[in-house]
């Protein structure tokens, strides 16, 4: 859940990593999967370009959503809210 464990999963040669805290509930104060597209597009936006990121965890709002699909993320996990919810998955094409 860091740029450098990203950058790490490139240099290994790994073709998709997936941002998850698991909603947040093993590990407390663990960032969102947003948070860390963020950090990600901050310092190192070439790496969605790179590898193939999906986020899954610590999406609260149909925005974070279109935010991580905003920031390069490919596809978004939507878990707990699409058990309770008729909701659509969305992804970027």
């Amino acid at each position: 859940m860091t740029v450098e464990d990203a950058q790490a999963a490139v240099k290994a040669g790994a073709k998709a990593i997936i941002l998850s805290n698991h909603g947040g509930r093993q590990v407390d104060g663990a960032p969102s999967s947003l948070e860390v597209a963020l950090e990600i597009h901050e310092e190192d936006p070439d790496l969605f370009n790179q590898i193939e990121v999906y986020a899954d965890g610590g999406v609260r709002y149909g925005t974070d959503v279109l935010k991580l699909l905003a920031l390069g993320v490919k596809a978004v996990g939507l878990g707990r809210p699409f058990v309770c919810l008729n909701v659509p998955i969305l992804t970027w094409t």
